[in-house]
């Protein structure tokens, strides 16, 4: 199943996505699905997922995804509860059709179906943002003084 983005080729990796439009629409095998369309939350891409929804035979992959955006097992959850919600997802791209195709890579380590909660991100994510928090740890008071301590204009 995966997210199957077709709409745009978001790049490789891991990124922050928002869920900005979701519809209930049939599948081509007639069995009724959201289409979600994502927009990259640090890209101005946007791209389409599906999930089925809470009834059917892929109810466990929509029950863990709703789970990593914070809702309880047993909720029950309509299109509109889902927009502006943030994750994280693993982006590969694939030949289908004979064009290539961005879509969540379900089997990225550490990932729940290509997929990880916007306060739980993979390590690779949290390792980018503890080095750009280092980088700011400093004191921001004395940036512009030079070590023999005339201001630098």
């Amino acid at each position: 199943m995966g997210f199957n983005m077709k709409a745009a080729l978001m790049p490789q990796g891991v990124h922050l996505v928002e869920i900005s439009d979701v519809k209930e629409k049939p599948s081509k095998k007639k069995l009724n699905q959201w289409t979600i369309t994502l927009r990259g939350w640090d890209r101005i891409e946007e791209t389409v997922m599906c999930w089925w929804p809470l009834e059917g035979p892929f109810t466990f992959k929509t029950r863990r995804y709703l789970a990593l955006l914070g809702f309880a097992p047993d909720a029950i959850v309509e299109e509109r509860d889902l927009l502006g919600k943030k994750f994280y997802v693993a982006v590969k791209h694939e030949e289908y059709n004979g064009e290539m195709g961005a879509k969540v890579d379900e089997k990225a380590e550490g990932s729940t179906f290509g997929a990880w909660a916007e306060s739980n991100p993979p390590p690779e994510v949290a390792a980018r943002e503890a080095s750009a928090a280092d980088i700011f740890a400093g004191d921001p008071g004395n940036q512009d003084v030079p070590p023999d301590g005339e201001p630098a204009f």
